[in-house]
């Protein structure tokens, strides 16, 4: 027996974009944050000269088509001794062929530092390799603002032309596992955070990067760890008036009929991290007319450190992918996956392609799974939730979404039943469907993608742990 699903009305706020978290630290060297466990050495990207190799890299995301793009931007790359900007780095002209590449295709990148450079941090007595993830926050925020953000984002923005490059964040998941800290003495690290936006805000604004242009972005918390809004709260202070955007991570969600697991013991099910807590931080942030982004998406559930081709796994995959949907539907207005050119041995298994020996190499398993979500979530789009007319009970294992930009009309749902094969039904009073779609079906064990044309009153099957693109 098939599933009913009726496509709801459209989402007041237009998709802001899907697409990918390019992440340049890679290669340069040194550890990420002065942990030895997350090493920067292995050469990942081409060098500046050899231009075959990026023109493959720039062919390959002509295909993938993000329609977003994250780019954290190693700030111990781009300052001299004197934390001054060093616009000698060739750091810049990596960052130029992509954001070259985004404003040809009308792609907005937000620059990511991630971790404040050690020039401005609080003084700590961590060496340059340690045990733990240890960045401090900036010891004084105007001058940090003053001295880095500001002539960073004019040098990139203005005397280099990367007008794509329209949104900025200095710290990524701050106040967690030792990343942006304050001495034991030192200022309440809620309400620093709040005031070095506000001087990044003056800062820019000095340089006459104004809102429009660049915007800023914050919190960048990892659900459910860390969402500081009721600590800012409690301390009266206000983020809002100097960003333009929040954004949240989400790494440790499970199927709803999952059980808590060793690997990831504090995931939560998808009902109870989407559904209810992430749909209320999507009211908040709505009542104070800002979109709520999600900068990193991915699933522990099925291994990190303890399986490393967890993430990438076709289950893992599955649950990104839903995780993603489950968002899109509850008004959360982008979705990043995490590193596509990753070497897969930090945190585990991430990448979407390679280039060796001059040739580009897929990892078809993500590939197919989130191309296929850029291709549906674009820039632009409305989304249109789809649910089910009668939930499945206990859990309900279809999910899915409809969307709809210049009259293209596109569909993704996802079968996260490990056993059933279910088909469904479509029926809509708020979008008019086409007469027949086109439909690609990836099965559960094979990375190859079945393509067939189906009427719209049709059922369309789902195969267990598979999902359905329609186009």
């Amino acid at each position: 027996m098939n599933q009913v699903f009726e496509i709801t009305k459209p989402l007041p706020r237009k998709y802001f974009g899907s697409g990918v978290n390019w992440f340049d630290y890679l290669g340069t060297g040194g550890f990420y944050g002065r942990f030895s466990g997350y090493p920067l050495n292995e050469a990942i990207y081409p060098a500046i000269s050899d231009v075959e190799g990026w023109q493959k890299i720039l062919a390959t995301l002509d295909e993938l088509s993000p329609s977003f793009i994250r780019y954290g931007l190693n700030p111990e790359t781009v300052i001299d001794i004197n934390g001054n900007i060093d616009k000698s780095s060739t750091a810049f002209d990596r960052l130029e062929i992509i954001s070259n590449w985004a404003s040809v295709n009308n792609v907005p990148i937000e620059l990511d530092t991630f971790l404040i450079p050690a020039h401005y941090e609080f003084h700590t007595e961590d060496t340059e390799i340690s045990k733990r993830f240890c960045n401090m926050a900036a010891a004084n925020n105007k001058d940090y603002a003053l001295r880095f953000v500001g002539p960073l984002m004019h040098y990139i923005v203005r005397e280099r032309g990367m007008s794509a490059i329209s949104y900025f964040n200095p710290v990524n998941e701050p106040i967690n596992y030792g990343v942006y800290q304050v001495p034991e003495n030192g200022p309440d690290v809620y309400v620093h955070y709040v005031e070095m936006f506000q001087e990044m805000r003056k800062a820019l604004d000095s340089v006459g990067l104004f809102e429009n242009e660049v915007g800023l972005v914050g919190i960048d918390g990892d659900i459910p760890l860390e969402y500081p809004l009721l600590e800012h709260a409690a301390r009266g202070v206000d983020l809002n008036p100097s960003i333009s955007a929040y954004s949240i991570h989400s790494y440790r969600t499970r199927f709803d009929h999952e059980k808590p697991s060793d690997v990831c013991p504090e995931s939560e099910p998808l009902e109870i991290t989407v559904d209810r807590h992430i749909r209320q931080l999507v009211k908040y942030c709505e009542k104070r007319d800002r979109p709520l982004l999600a900068c990193e998406v991915g699933a522990f559930y099925y291994g990190k450190v303890q399986n490393p081709a967890g993430p990438a796994s076709e289950e893992g995959t599955l649950l990104t992918l839903e995780t993603i949907i489950r968002m899109a539907n509850v008004g959360v207005a982008s979705a990043l996956i995490w590193s596509p050119m990753n070497p897969n041995n930090i945190d585990g298994h991430w990448a979407l392609f390679k280039l060796q020996d001059s040739k580009i190499e897929k990892y078809l398993t993500p590939w197919n799974a989130y191309s296929a979500m850029m291709r549906v979530l674009v820039r632009g789009s409305f989304i249109y939730p789809a649910k089910s007319v009668s939930p499945k009970y206990p859990y309900q294992h279809v999910h899915g979404l409809m969307t709809k930009k210049d009259g293209k009309i596109r569909g993704l749902f996802v079968n996260d039943s490990p056993i059933e094969n279910l088909k469904i039904s479509l029926q809509s009073s708020s979008l008019s469907l086409p007469a027949t779609f086109n439909v690609r079906t990836k099965r559960y064990g094979t990375d190859v993608i079945s393509q067939s044309t189906v009427s719209s009153n049709a059922d369309f099957e789902i195969p267990p742990l598979g999902f359905i693109e329609l186009s």
